[in-house]
């Protein structure tokens, strides 16, 4: 058990670096008088749409992991998902240490409903999976209308209509329990991230940014994808770092790009901060 603190420890202690070195190397690149310019110039009102649409793509996401569970014979009532579903997501972004919030669902159904704890951890994964798939075709497909004069231009849009024909045989291979539902959730994840981008163009909208923007959604869905993995707190540093490279070689503002990414990671922090206040359903018969 001591053991098992340790790692935890030194997991959250990396995680932090991380997105310390990240911003450290983030704020030393852009004007930082432009990007408080930028940030606190921000229309509450589009801010607030943002938030609303932010937490559509949630609920849509819960669903979504539901149909997972569902086909491991663990249906939970929408309700009851729901509030496990934002208990998790404070979890994952207060609380990046230990099982997170991802295994802390898993940890809570196998305790309650003793499912088999291989099926449920392959749902999650699967959930996690779905999404990543759906945010990889938007953003071959984003990054085709946005950069035509990119090298081998086409093979974005061709990479973007192979993704699901390959995610479909990944399931039929490795997880055929997964299968009913696939069509159910993979239009689910494409709702999901579809939303997400009209949360970001709200925070644009916001922000008074209108040129390029298909560029900044593009890079959006790119820092998404980056900040999936589990190497920083909520994806703060990484996402914005992606910024910075990618305004590099792009017609997007460094201060404007920073000040959007940080207004998008509030939005997921507020959104975030009911689930430490809820308390966890109990799914014992």
């Amino acid at each position: 058990m001591e053991k098992k603190k340790w790692n935890n420890f030194w997991k959250v202690t990396i995680k932090c670096l991380l997105s310390g070195a990240a911003l450290f190397v983030v704020f030393h690149s852009i004007d930082r008088q432009k990007f408080m310019a930028v940030f606190l110039r921000a229309n509450p009102a589009w801010l607030l749409l943002a938030l609303l649409l932010y937490n559509v793509s949630k609920v849509l996401s819960s669903f979504r992991l539901n149909y997972y569970f569902s086909d491991t014979g663990s249906h939970l009532p929408e309700r009851d998902n729901l509030l496990l579903y934002y208990v998790g997501m404070f979890y994952n972004l207060f609380l990046p240490g230990g099982i997170g919030g991802d295994g802390f669902k898993v940890y809570l159904l196998h305790r309650d409903t003793n499912a088999p704890l291989k099926s449920l951890l392959q749902a999650v994964l699967f959930d996690r999976l779905s999404g990543m798939v759906a945010l990889g075709v938007l953003s071959l497909l984003f990054g085709w209308m946005a950069f035509p004069e990119i090298p081998y231009h086409p093979f974005a849009l061709m990479a973007s209509m192979l993704c699901f024909p390959l995610w479909y045989l990944m399931n039929r291979l490795f997880a055929s329990r997964f299968q009913k539902s696939f069509w159910y959730t993979s239009l689910l994840s494409l709702s999901v991230q579809g939303i997400q981008i009209l949360s970001a163009w709200s925070i644009l909208t916001s922000l008074g940014i209108f040129d390029y923007t298909s560029a900044y959604l593009t890079v959006f869905l790119a820092s998404s994808l980056v900040s999936v993995l589990p190497i920083s707190i909520g994806g703060i540093g990484i996402r914005e770092l992606v910024f910075i490279a990618a305004a590099g070689f792009c017609a997007i503002a460094q201060d404007e790009a920073v000040a959007f990414s940080f207004l998008f990671f509030l939005i997921t922090a507020v959104s975030s901060l009911p689930g430490g206040f809820l308390t966890a359903p109990s799914f014992k018969k």
